[in-house]
């Protein structure tokens, strides 16, 4: 059977991920507030419920991107695996994977460099989005033959492993640009990092498993989602009553937004469940 260029149900998934992320930068755009939600301080005050979950709706974005890049790496290899070399797929998302990170560091520069105020903000390399979704990418092309189960595993552990460093070795922030591109969000002279690689790569690569999973059979991946789905939300739950899976949570605010406020940098347990 013919391999379809595209999939409709991925490309609105997507689609309805772009809106999300357009509303949240909109806000940043218009009100020039953006609120972070960082293991190292408080949780923002947010001003009312209604700016909350403006803000709130948006946290698919970043590992909704992230589990769909991982998940189209493995319909692309499906797909042209038998008319190209590995190697040669490997080296086509290298090579993007590259290109995506080099988009990162003039993605702010037309808007630093045509006011002389903004100057002092920039830095030698920019840690955004794009260059975790790069490096990811980068290195998810060397585990996409990976078994399966394997990368599972592999992408569970990671984000286990992340989020205990984090929680229990790095408490504070650091300066050291290593950590910061790798692990930890953080600014120094030289990097300016929110999007550490390490704790969003193992979206990625469990991307790469439910893109074998719905290579092989799509109405049974749509089952195995319904069902973890409402595994997770159950487990979101017990990590709320037992105060379990975030650096911290506790904000004046009403009872639902203590309930659904979550630590996005880096993405803690609860976050990346709820997600």
């Amino acid at each position: 059977m013919k391999t379809p260029n595209r999939y409709l149900s991925i490309d609105i998934l997507r689609g309805l991920i772009m809106v999300l992320m357009a509303i949240d930068h909109s806000y940043l755009t218009i009100y020039q507030v953006h609120y972070t939600e960082s293991w190292s301080t408080p949780l923002p005050d947010y001003a009312n419920s209604a700016i909350f979950f403006t803000r709130w709706i948006s946290n698919i974005c970043a590992p909704g991107f992230t589990l769909l890049m991982g998940l189209s790496m493995a319909l692309y290899y499906n797909k042209y695996s038998s008319l190209i070399s590995a190697k040669s797929i490997r080296w086509f998302f290298i090579q993007r994977g590259l290109v995506i990170i080099l988009l990162q560091q003039f993605l702010n520069l037309p808007s630093l460099l045509f006011d002389i105020n903004n100057l002092h903000k920039m830095h030698i390399f920019t840690g955004g989005v794009l260059y975790m979704l790069g490096s990811s990418m980068i290195i998810c092309s060397f585990l996409i033959k990976v078994k399966t189960s394997i990368k599972l595993f592999i992408g569970a552990t990671l984000i286990i492993i992340c989020y205990l460093f984090t929680n229990f070795i790095f408490i504070e922030p650091s300066d050291n640009s290593f950590i910061n591109l790798f692990l930890l969000p953080g600014v120094n002279k030289w990097v300016s990092v929110n999007y550490p690689v390490l704790p969003w790569l193992g979206i990625s690569i469990i991307g790469l498993a439910v893109g074998d999973y719905f290579i092989i059979d799509k109405k049974k991946l749509m089952t195995i989602a319904l069902r973890s789905s409402i595994i997770l939300l159950f487990l979101f739950i017990f990590l709320r009553v037992f105060n379990l899976g975030d650096y911290n949570h506790n904000i004046s605010a009403n009872f639902l937004v203590n309930l659904l406020a979550v630590i996005k940098y880096p993405p803690s347990i609860a976050f990346l469940v709820l997600t």
